[in-house]
């Protein structure tokens, strides 16, 4: 699809750009073909359109850190729906009588804190606005508009203990995951999780390693259905040869 895109190197360590964007999503062939006698009648839905409109920002603050920011405007229109129409001798059809907008802004910065040690961080906030249009009869209840959480936010940490002997730990922490009306997504509890890993290169080819993941909480959701299965705490020894 079409799409303009601009860039402006300020300086050696600093550059802004800003793109506008567009994007079609055709039906699958489920979406375009399925039909259930007496029911649901195929042939209705079109593509779903997006005008994407960003702006960022990458750049070296210092020699050891450098930050990288994107802020975005997503306009979508003819969203899925699944339409209640009683003109029909089939009832139900496929459609596309939602729009709205998501917004946010994404950043992610690294820092060389030592010459041993190094440390990234990031995130993401997202904001939700969607309608359906006049005359919609949706039955799906905003089904199609996704659940996501309103944000996220992690931080890995590398540390290179000896010139054999390296650390890793990374920390996540996520928003809640939105309940939607349509049957079967009942939401998700927001959490943070911790892993870790020490290795130990024995020699050049052979490394040892023992790795804990999920290390906060026995267990937990990451998706909002109810067919999900939960996220287990986990350990593991593992050893790699290299030859």
């Amino acid at each position: 699809m079409p799409n303009a895109r601009l860039g402006w190197r300020i300086s050696e360590r600093q550059f802004v750009w800003g793109a506008v964007s567009r994007a079609i999503r055709n039906p699958s062939r489920i979406e375009r073909d399925f039909s259930i006698p007496g029911l649901v009648d195929p042939g209705h839905m079109g593509s779903e359109k997006l005008i994407a409109y960003e702006l960022g920002y990458r750049g070296r603050i210092t020699d050891a850190a450098s930050v990288t920011v994107t802020t975005y405007f997503h306009d979508y229109d003819d969203i899925r729906t699944n339409e209640l129409d009683l003109s029909w001798p089939r009832p139900v059809l496929v459609g596309n009588t939602m729009e709205g907008e998501t917004w946010g802004v994404e950043a992610w910065g690294e820092v060389q804190v030592a010459d041993w040690w190094r440390l990234s961080l990031g995130g993401s906030i997202l904001e939700k606005e969607f309608r359906l249009k006049p005359g919609s009869r949706d039955i799906s209840r905003f089904e199609a508009m996704g659940a996501d959480p309103g944000y996220w936010g992690k931080i890995r940490s590398r540390m290179d203990l000896t010139d054999r002997l390296s650390l890793d730990m990374a920390l996540r922490v996520y928003d809640d995951l939105p309940r939607l009306a349509a049957s079967g997504y009942v939401g998700a509890s927001g959490y943070a999780e911790a892993s870790l890993r020490l290795a130990w290169r024995v020699t050049d080819q052979i490394e040892l390693a023992v790795s804990g993941q999920d290390l906060l909480h026995a267990r937990h959701a990451e998706a909002s259905e109810t067919r999900r299965s939960e996220i287990p705490r986990s350990a593991f020894v593992t050893l790699r040869w290299t030859p």
